[in-house]
């Protein structure tokens, strides 16, 4: 089978959720090309330094477009002429990263007649994302007159996108199963299929104890010591880690903040590391932080992260804000899911548990959430044309 992965940009997961499931996908014996969109030459050149680690994987460019209606002709003849760089990409199953891309691989679809398996994966409520930074932030006049021009035009899209036709052999993929409602909701009239497929905890991320012993002695960590790790690399604003690392900074456990902004608390060791350091300083933690502005579009998301806390058997505090995570700890009991910071004692944390229960938390994590499954699924989708 052939398979092209069309991604749009340098996204902050581009490695942990687009390079590592292609590796995972061409184990499998499926024939992976990567058409790679940079929207200039600073990205593409980024773009290059990650991909350079990924030498199996054949990449093929194109010149991304920001999503406003009047970039819309030049996004679609810059999608159409990156395909035809593929070889035999008429006969490729193509899979898509973004709505608004599969918006665009749709228009083309119906204009050339052509008959492509496509499964576009969704990672988000962009709308939703955009009515929230114009109503919770602080932006300038000039910013929220953008923002609803975009408004206007994701509107559209969506519309268009969602549209039922009998053309299209055409399946979709969420990161959540509450982004299918939305869709279900919203748009009642779409004829596709509709499949849930979390973010990946890649194949790197194996709990390794020698790594986790040398970590802790670099971090001067005591065997007996809890340690809890926060990961906020992207740095968005609904991101609220600070607020639960802040209350266990009173509390006997050691605080990794893996974040470019130092939350400014005493007893917290902030530090930035590459992605492939990810899996030893998973090793050496115990617990980790996930902790969120309780809307939507947090609501709908599947932080990777989580996916990797999960196969890496942390235990997880959580405030109950994303769907995915807040379910998975439900049902496996591998977290703490609480409503408010000050409900978080030294009682609740039994340190004996979180040490000695460490391995069935990886199995769990595995099942739910490693590449090599999700990967199974995302081909039995691709097949079934």
């Amino acid at each position: 089978m052939n398979l092209i992965y069309v991604c749009s940009g340098d996204v902050s997961v581009f490695e942990s959720q687009v390079l590592e499931l292609l590796v995972q996908l061409q184990r499998e014996q499926i024939q992976v090309s990567l058409l790679l969109g940079y929207k200039n030459l600073e990205e593409k050149e980024s773009l290059r330094k990650k991909i350079a680690n990924y030498p199996s994987i054949p990449v093929y460019w194109k010149k991304s477009y920001p999503c406003y209606p009047f970039f819309e002709r030049s996004a679609i003849s810059s999608l159409y002429k990156g395909l035809l760089q593929i070889p035999n990409f008429s006969n490729s199953v193509i899979h898509v990263r973004s709505e608004m891309t599969g918006y665009v691989l749709k228009k083309i679809l119906l204009k050339k007649n052509l008959t492509n398996r496509v499964v576009v994966d969704i990672r988000g409520l962009v709308l939703e994302e955009l009515r929230y930074i114009i109503h919770s932030c602080s932006v300038s006049a000039f910013r929220k007159f953008v923002s609803k021009i975009q408004i206007g035009y994701f509107k559209k899209v969506y519309a268009k996108f969602f549209a039922p036709d009998n053309q299209c052999n055409m399946a979709i993929t969420s990161v959540s199963p509450l982004i299918n409602k939305y869709i279900q909701k919203h748009y009642p009239s779409c004829n596709y299929t509709l499949s849930f497929h979390p973010n990946v905890g890649g194949s790197r991320f194996v709990y390794n104890i020698a790594a986790r012993k040398k970590i802790r002695t670099e971090l001067g960590v005591r065997d007996d010591e809890l340690m809890a790790i926060a990961s906020s690399g992207g740095g968005s604003v609904w991101q609220k880690d600070f607020m639960l690392i802040k209350h266990l900074s009173k509390m006997s456990i050691f605080i990794l903040n893996l974040s470019k902004n130092d939350c400014g608390v005493n007893n917290v060791m902030t530090k930035t590391i590459p992605f492939a350091q990810m899996p030893d300083y998973l090793s050496a933690a115990d617990m980790a932080i996930l902790w969120r502005d309780d809307v939507l579009m947090n609501n709908v998301a599947s932080p990777s992260k989580f996916s990797e806390f999960a196969v890496m058997g942390l235990y997880v505090i959580h405030n109950k804000s994303v769907a995915v995570a807040t379910n998975y700890i439900r049902l496996t009991h591998n977290g703490l899911l609480l409503d408010d910071v000050k409900e978080l004692t030294d009682e609740m944390l039994n340190k004996n548990d979180i040490f000695l229960q460490r391995q069935k938390r990886i199995d769990e994590g595995r099942e739910y959430f490693s590449v090599e499954n999700i990967v199974k699924s995302y081909i039995a989708m691709y097949k079934n044309s």
